[in-house]
């Protein structure tokens, strides 16, 4: 007798009916829809936000090097290395040299260049270009 009892259903227990179910999926799928290109875009723009601040580093390690030897370095990897200057020894300025973000399209390496006392470090990746100074 127990058990056919509680075998029955109640007349008032209620549950979820398919079009609940159906209108909750959307919904889900919906928001979904809206924040993986946000997330998608937000990884890019910190990427391009690494690659700006690790080329403001290269930027002020080249003015003290140019400032402490009076010459720009002729490469980056200049910058690792001590110097002697009138007896007295400096640096290494930067070591290591940062490199690109990872992903993107980043180049392996920053391009520095030298064009009499200016110089420029350019990279480019996810549609951004990063030109210092």
């Amino acid at each position: 007798m127990f058990l056919r009892r509680n075998l029955r259903p109640a007349q008032d227990q209620r549950g979820f009916t398919l079009v609940d179910v159906m209108i909750a999926v959307a919904i889900i799928s919906i928001l979904a829809a809206i924040v993986v290109p946000l997330y998608g875009n937000v990884t890019a723009r910190i990427r391009v936000i690494e690659a700006r601040n690790n080329a403001r580093i290269i930027a002020t390690a080249v003015v003290a090097y140019s400032r402490r030897t009076g010459n720009l370095p002729a490469a980056l990897a200049d910058l690792a290395v001590p110097v002697v200057v009138n007896g007295a020894c400096a640096g290494p300025f930067l070591d290591p040299i940062p490199t690109p973000p990872k992903g993107g399209d980043w180049p392996a390496a920053y391009t520095y260049t030298v064009t009499g006392q200016t110089f420029v470090v350019f990279a480019s990746g996810d549609g951004a270009t990063i030109t210092m100074p």
